[in-house]
């Protein structure tokens, strides 16, 4: 079951379990089930954690109101992106090493900072914050370090995983279950559009991303009647990515890029909550 949009590309982030470790360099909280992370937020649609390694992760609630599969949690990664003259962009990832803040782990915060630097030695900061059951993550490069040959841009990198992975989708059953799958995307001028979640998708085109996109809502069976909600504040903007055309359910990305000179303050922030 193919069907094709006039919309293009997503990547697919796959499925990450992030499964905090020893030697992590923020300091972190001791005890279940957020052992081993430096911030962490509950509520009863879902759950969010920065881990002491400075990896995110969204955990949206089952309608059991128990956490979600592991393989349906979306990571969140805090990267900065060089790019290339082709256009594709790399990742420098976070040297754990590096990480420092002055703030005190919690399970139950309003604000919170850390700093590090990434490889390539680029030094950024992150700042958390929960605001009346939404979760906003927000960040700036301080310093380019060695990075500079390109352009290069502070992101975060939200992975949207394979929804469907184990269902058999050569069927009938299959095509009902995910009839009403979809993406609402709203772009910064206002513009909003519907994409549905099995037709295949390249998201990675200007035809799907236009100037930018402001906000996202994901509906998908697989949530259990959850909607999940991604906006960008102000002074920044949010593109969708996947390695190559494929139905949404299989996986992309939800790209969150800050505009320095929009914002050279770095108040905007990437905010999602789930309902």
């Amino acid at each position: 079951m193919k069907k094709h949009c006039g919309f293009a590309a997503l990547m697919a982030f796959g499925s990450v379990i992030l499964a905090p470790t020893a030697g992590a360099e923020l300091p972190a909280l001791s005890e279940k089930p957020w052992l081993g992370y430096f911030a962490a937020f509950e509520s009863r649609k879902f759950e969010f954690g920065m881990s002491a390694q400075g990896k995110g992760l969204i955990i949206p609630m089952g309608k059991s109101g128990e956490r979600i599969n592991q393989l349906l949690h979306l990571p969140i990664q805090v990267i900065v992106e060089e790019v290339l003259p082709s256009g594709a962009t790399t990742a420098k990832q976070l040297q754990i090493d590096t990480l420092e803040t002055k703030d005190k782990p919690s399970d139950d915060f309003e604000k919170l900072s850390f700093t590090g630097k990434t490889t390539g030695d680029a030094s950024i900061e992150v700042h958390l914050e929960v605001e009346r059951g939404v979760v906003s993550v927000g960040g700036r490069m301080i310093d380019k370090g060695t990075l500079s040959r390109n352009p290069v841009r502070f992101a975060l990198r939200v992975g949207v995983p394979s929804v469907y992975r184990y269902d058999k989708k050569d069927d009938k059953a299959f095509e009902k279950k995910v009839e009403d799958d979809e993406v609402l995307i709203t772009y910064l001028d206002g513009k909003r559009v519907k994409q549905s979640g099995f037709e295949e998708c390249d998201a990675k085109s200007k035809e799907v991303n236009g100037e930018g996109i402001s906000g996202l809502k994901l509906l998908f069976a697989g949530y259990q009647g959850k909607e999940l909600f991604f906006d960008a504040s102000e002074g920044s903007r949010i593109e969708l990515w996947n390695r190559h055309a494929q139905p949404l359910y299989e996986g992309f990305s939800i790209n969150w890029y800050p505009d320095p000179e929009k914002d050279p303050e770095a108040k905007s922030r990437l905010s999602f909550e789930v309902k």
